[in-house]
């Protein structure tokens, strides 16, 4: 039984991986596969980046960020305290501003958005209004957790997070957990996959500083002695271009 939850927990991985790169041509890897355990799996002192695309919230300043739905901002007025007040951006990505009605701010920096509302706003209603945003909640960005934890889901990143909390948000592995060799797949700026090997102890002593996770990171706790279906499924996963060792 518990197998066969890991197994349909990967499968789940590999659709979600297949539906984020789609269009996304598989980059090959020269030699044989590295696979979880493998000795060849060449060794990383930290994570890469992830692509500029991927709206990598934990390496953006704000300023840099780009809104999405579900993201909450702080919106001030200078001197105008009716106009200001929390916003959530909604699934069309706009903001329920007073007096604009509706407002796109998907896709927008927190400078682009603090400009457009100054000139709709100056437009009409005040004279050089000066308009300050400050995004209160990251939600639109999310990571994935499955296989052998308590809680296995998708999870907001909300502010810049790191492994150990991702782990705690999702309850902890569980008593069979493999917590020698914890996959994070990340993609590349060329569109390929890796599967980054973790080990959780590693890091809770200390011997390696706990890793930030990005926005579209897929993280899969193994169960003790299932290396064997990870080197099977891993394959299948679109882009996938091997394992490398944190």
């Amino acid at each position: 039984m518990g197998c066969s939850r890991f197994i349909l927990a990967f499968l789940l991985f590999c659709t979600l991986a297949a539906c984020s790169s789609s269009g996304v041509k598989s980059s090959g890897v020269d030699g044989p596969a590295k696979v979880v355990g493998d000795n060849t799996v060449e060794s990383m002192p930290d994570l890469p980046d992830a692509p500029d695309t991927m709206g990598a919230v934990s390496y953006q300043p704000e300023n840099e960020y780009r809104l999405g739905p579900t993201d909450e901002v702080a919106i001030e007025v200078f001197l105008v305290e009716e106009l200001s007040g929390i916003y959530v951006v909604d699934t069309r990505g706009e903001i329920s501003m007073p007096l604009l009605a509706n407002v796109k701010v998907s896709g927008k920096t927190i400078p682009e958005v603090e400009v457009l509302l100054e000139t709709l706003y100056g437009h009409s209603y005040l004279q050089n209004p000066q308009v300050s945003v400050t995004v209160v909640e990251y939600a639109s960005q999310q990571v994935t957790v499955l296989g052998s934890i308590k809680q296995p889901g998708i999870y907001p990143l909300k502010k810049r997070t790191t492994l150990l909390q991702v782990m705690a948000m999702a309850g902890g592995v569980t008593r069979i957990a493999d917590q020698e060799e914890i996959v994070l797949f990340r993609q590349d700026q060329d569109g390929a996959v890796y599967g980054y090997l973790v080990q959780l102890e590693q890091i809770k002593s200390g011997i390696k500083k706990d890793p930030i996770v990005l926005a579209n990171d897929r993280i899969v706790v193994p169960e003790s002695g299932t290396a064997t279906f990870m080197k099977s499924f891993s394959l299948g996963v679109p882009g996938f271009g091997g394992y490398r060792q944190y």
